[in-house]
This record gives C-alpha cells, structure tokens and sequence, in this order.
C-alpha cells in the first residue's frame, strides 16, 4: 500500500512538473510575441491605395448591380445590392455569432431546369471551341426566340448591367458575407452573344457591332477596377467568353465580313487592365480583417479539423491561439509578397516567361512546409500561413496576361477573314502580320491541316486554337 502511495506521490509531481513547463513554455511565447510589429512601408502602400479607390455613386455601380442580380421581377438590383451592403457594414460591426445570417430576400424565378434541351450541348460547343458552335446555332435557329424570350429577365438584367460605368466593392471582402452569384452575368452574356448573333444575322451589322463593342468595354473596365482576386477572375473568364464565342459565331465571311474586329477589340490591354495593386490591395484587406477575426477568436483556427468545431482541442487553440499572432507582423509579410507580384507582372510581355519563373520562385520560396524555431514569434502567425491552400497567385495571374495574346489573335483572324485572305497564304500572311504572339515576340502559330491560328499562354490549360 505504501509503494502504491509513493508511485501516486510521483506521477503527481511528474504531471505537476509536465503542467507546469508547459505553462512556462507557453508563457514563454506570449513575452515572444508580445509586441506587434508597426506597419510596414509595403502594408502601409497598400492601404493606401485600397484606401484612395475612387468612390462611385450608387446608380452607375456595376459590382451593386451583380450583388442584386437576382432581385425579384419587380425590384431594382442595384437597390438590393445597396441594402444587402448595408446589412455586411452593420453585421461586420457584431460580435460574431452562428445566428448572423444575411437575410433572405425575394428572388426571381429561376428557369434552369426548364432551359431547351439544345441549350446545354450549344453551350459546352461554344465554351470549347470545337468547331460545332455555330452548327448547333444554325440547327436550333427557330427555337431560339424561345430561349430567349424563357430568359428574357436574364438578357435583360445583363443589358442592363453591361451599360454601367464603374465598379466599386464599398467593403473589404469579408470570409463571412456572400459573394454576387457572377455565374448568372456569365450565363447573361452568353444569352446577350446569341442575341447580338441573330440582330447580325437579321442583316443589321451596326447593331451587333455597337453590342459587341459595349460588352467588351464593360468586362475591360471591370477587369481594371476589380477590388479582389474573384472579381478579376470573373472579368478574365467573362472577356475570354466573349473573344471565343464570337469568333465563332461570326465565322461566315460572307454575312458579317467588317463586324468583327471591333473598336474595343483594336485597342491593347491598358497599364490600369495590367496592373493588380488595385486587386492585391482589397485581398491585403481582406487577410487583414481575417486575422483580425481570428484575434477575435471569430472563427475556426483548423482549417482541416473534422468534426465538432466546439471540441476540446479547437477550444483549445481559439483560447491559447490569438496571444501568439502577431496580425501587423503578418501582414507586413503578406504586403511584401502581394507589391513583389505586382513588380513582376508589371513587366513586358516579352519577359513574361521569365517573370512567370521567377513569381513560381517567390511563392514556393514562402511557404511554409513545416514549423521551426525561427517561426516562435508570431506561431499564430506561421501556424495559419502552413494550413493555407497550396494555390498561389501566380497561375491566377498568368491567366489576366494571357488575355492581350487572345486579344491580338483574335484580332488578327478577324482581319484575315475581312481581306479573305485565301487559305493557301494564310500562313504567309500570319508570317508577316504586326501582330504576333506577345510573349515570344514571334508569328502566331498556323495550323494548315485545320486552318487554326494557334496561342500558347502562359497559364494552364490556356492554349487556343482559334479556326479561319
């Protein structure tokens, strides 16, 4: 019995001493990290220009419009993305709870699942440039009116958005609010191409030509005033929408020769498309407002934990987590990494294969791949960058520069089919354009078996093969 006492005595001064240095260690990283950092000249650059976005007036702001998008028939969008603002200005302003859930506004009536058959294979023909998109369009031609007079709130909707001048995101990102649902202005502008397809089919150029030139111009300005990364995408994919489905759609030489290029086609990508502080600067404030909520403990430290988010060891971390993240030290960081990107990017395209190595470098130079003594100050900090997503910035950005190589030869097939540049001096002719593949500084690539005008960007998956 008294063995049994003294084997006690000592497990509990063996777990006493194990308490205890753990007690120690952890206080000794709280004294570790005690003081923040103070802004860095980068953290600060990009506040600033985040700060100094110029302001729109609510009726010409496009990112309201898409916020509202789907508003019931009868209620103006811009005027539901203006209330739903509100309510992320004042919700933003809450503690965090599971019961701060925007509320549910009345919404149109959707027709997805009652869409023509030919819709779906029309789309996937347009989306992949397979050579059946005008096919298809021909083939369903009398049953076109019908979709789009199904659809008619949706082409509407997005007539009306394509005509706003401006955008700008009133809030920084914030992880717990909506996006716009932008799929439906993507599915609006293929609906509004079909449209403009059958006024130029009707004989009346002009028309389509001035349609045409509106859409461009609306996803070029967006793309240049984009306020976060998924914005921006949404302009990239909603510009190269736009260049491969009309390129395909007014193939025929004969019945729209002079439509296409149009004037917003002619017209190279702008310092304001290339450049990404304005972007890079509304993601900085959005990592920031997420770490502050983090501090707050507002939200789950694991990212990958499964299962309860009120366990024991989540409890744990949101408890002992916030003293050891240092919030300005890792946006100074973050800041550096964002301006470093933006330097990159904002070279010529003809060092764009360089830059795209060297943006590969400094990202995968960064990561955090496991924990050591040098990451003690700001852990917290460390400790959320090595659970974030192993996507960077790069291919994201690879993908907006790859545009003025679709831009030029898309403009450039147009010009051929304009002068009917006859099929066996196709080649030549490419040979001798101005415009040539911006990164090589060379001819575009010419495909005589399929007559193919060929681009390889820089990104995945973005080699194009646009069809005489």
């Amino acid at each position: 019995m008294q063995g049994i006492r003294k084997l006690f005595r000592w497990l509990l001064v063996c777990s006493s001493l194990l308490v205890a240095t753990i007690v120690l260690i952890y206080l000794a990283l709280v004294l570790i990290n005690w003081r923040d950092d103070p802004a860095s000249s980068a953290a600060q650059q990009l506040d600033r220009i985040h700060a100094e976005r110029p302001a729109v007036a609510t009726p010409d702001n496009a990112y309201l419009y898409m916020l509202g998008f789907t508003a019931a028939d009868d209620q103006d969008p811009i005027e539901l993305g203006r209330q739903r603002v509100e309510w992320m200005r004042w919700a933003s302003q809450q503690p965090w709870t599971e019961d701060l859930i925007e509320p549910e506004y009345p919404r149109w009536t959707s027709h997805d699942h009652e869409l023509p058959l030919f819709v779906e294979p029309l789309t996937q023909a347009c989306n992949t440039n397979n050579g059946q998109c005008t096919q298809r369009l021909e083939g369903h031609e009398p049953r076109l009116a019908e979709w789009l007079e199904q659809e008619h709130l949706l082409l509407q909707r997005y007539q009306e958005l394509i005509k706003l001048p401006a955008m700008y995101e009133p809030l920084p990102y914030n992880i717990r609010f909506a996006f716009p649902e932008y799929q439906h202005p993507l599915k609006g502008q293929r609906l509004y191409l079909v449209d403009v397809w059958k006024i130029a089919r009707q004989g009346n150029l002009h028309q389509a030509q001035e349609m045409l030139d509106t859409d461009l111009r609306f996803w070029r300005m967006a793309l240049a005033n984009s306020d976060i990364l998924i914005s921006r995408l949404i302009a990239n994919a909603a510009i190269r929408q736009h260049f491969l489905w009309s390129i395909q759609l007014f193939q025929d030489q004969d019945k729209y020769a002079g439509l296409l290029p149009t004037q917003a086609w002619r017209e190279p990508a702008t310092e304001g498309e290339r450049s990404w502080r304005r972007t890079l600067s509304g993601e900085a404030a959005f990592v920031d407002d997420y770490l502050q909520q983090m501090k707050a403990r507002e939200l789950n430290w694991l990212t990958d934990e499964k299962g309860d988010e009120d366990s024991l060891k989540q409890q744990a971390i949101k408890a002992l987590g916030p003293p050891l993240l240092l919030r300005q030290t890792s946006m100074n960081r973050y800041a550096d990494l964002l301006l470093e990107l933006d330097e990159i990017f904002s070279a010529p395209y003809s060092t764009m294969e360089d830059a795209k190595q060297r943006a590969e470098y400094l990202e995968s130079s960064r990561k955090i791949t496991e924990l050591n003594f040098s990451h003690l100050r700001n852990l917290g900090g460390f400790i959320l960058e090595a659970q974030a997503s192993e996507t960077g910035f790069t291919g994201y950005m690879l993908r907006v520069t790859d545009l003025e190589g679709l831009r030029r030869a898309s403009v450039l097939l147009a010009d051929m089919r304009n002068q009917r540049i006859a099929a066996n001096q196709a080649a030549a002719y490419v040979q001798s354009s101005e415009l040539r593949d911006p990164y090589r500084e060379q001819p575009f690539g010419w495909d005589t078996k399929t007559s193919s005008l060929l681009f390889d960007g820089l990104s995945e998956d973005n080699s194009y093969r646009l069809t005489y």
